[in-house]
């Protein structure tokens, strides 16, 4: 997963920012919470944003019961070869949390392009 945010940071965030890999559920369900993000973005993101081991951030987001349904709900999709709906789905979440702040139409890019005629 591309790596968002500062690596050059000589501290921690601020208090409110992003919440610690020592954070428990409730605090990355606020935060993501805080920032229109859906918990489904976080039980598809969080293995990958919590902390530096994957298999331990999972394990720490499947103490939630909402969050650890969801992830239950992945693993078929997860296992299977080609485009699934997990892609589908992580690629909406990577999206959402990257354009934080910022007014995105996601169907722009779907529109059929104008012409522009012009006769010399």
């Amino acid at each position: 997963m591309p790596r968002l945010g500062g690596a050059d940071a000589a501290s921690p965030s601020a208090p409110g920012g992003v919440p610690s890999a020592s954070a428990g559920v409730a605090e990355w369900k606020a935060t993501f919470a805080r920032l229109g993000l859906r918990p489904i973005d976080l039980a598809l993101l969080g293995p990958d944003v919590i902390g530096d081991d994957p298999v331990k951030a999972e394990a720490l987001l499947m103490q939630d019961p909402e969050i650890a349904g969801m992830l239950a709900d992945l693993v078929p999709s997860k296992a299977q070869i080609g485009r699934t709906s997990y892609e589908v789905k992580y690629a909406k979440a990577f999206l959402a949390v990257a354009n934080v702040g910022f007014k995105v139409d996601p169907l722009a890019y779907l529109y059929p392009e104008k012409r522009v005629v012009t006769r010399l």
